[in-house]
Parts: structure tokens; sequence; C-alpha cells
């Protein structure tokens, strides 16, 4: 659990973090900004149903699964050093984020509820 709180805090401080990135790394515009801040930081209200429905249909453990999600954004973190194109770099960190915010959720949702058992 310390790791998903940890994980939390470096999500949000990532997410806070997109409009800076987009304008002095990958030279957008101050409104193009903006605008890919607001649908990465919409897109991650999906994060919960995606993960649970990974949880439900693909992979029934929840250990396995935020293990997977937490390096599917590590790797895509990586990635961002790389890649130089800009709208792939966005894509790229989308999914970085959206991932984290998986992992977060199973943590959350599924292994803390395991603890009642």
């Amino acid at each position: 659990m310390t790791m998903s709180a940890i994980s939390e805090v470096a999500n949000t401080s990532v997410t806070f973090w997109i409009p800076t990135y987009a304008v002095e790394h990958l030279n957008f515009s101050s409104t193009n900004s903006s605008v890919i801040f607001s649908i990465i930081s919409l897109s991650t209200l999906l994060a919960p149903f995606i993960a649970l429905l990974i949880y439900n249909y693909i992979i029934r453990d929840a250990i396995k699964i935020s293990l997977f999600m937490y390096t599917i954004s590590a790797v895509s973190f990586f990635l961002l050093s790389i890649i130089s194109s800009p709208y792939v770099n966005i894509g790229v960190l989308l999914l970085a984020i959206l991932a984290a915010c998986c992992a977060s959720e199973i943590v959350w949702s599924i292994y803390t509820e395991s603890f009642k058992k």
C-alpha cells in the first residue's frame, strides 16, 4: 500500500507538470498544452474501469496486474526520454499515467479489500 500511496503522489505531481512539459520540452503552445492536460486528466477517470475490466476478464491476481501496470508505466516513462515526436510522446505519456493509475486503482480496490478476509 505504501507503493500505491507514493504512486498517487507521484502521479499527481506528474499530471500537474504536463503543461510545462508540453510547452518547454515538446514546443506546444500554451493553449495546446492546456488541452493536452485536460485530455490526460480526464482520461485518468477511466483507470478504475480499465483496471477492473482487466482484473475481471484477464488477470485475476491483484499483485500480478499491479506489477504489470507499474512495469508498463515505468517503461513508458523511460521511452519519453527517447521519443522525439511530440505527438507520440504525448501518447506514451498518456499510457504511462493511465497504467500507473490502473495499478494504483487495483491496489486500492482489490488488494486492500482482500485484507477483510
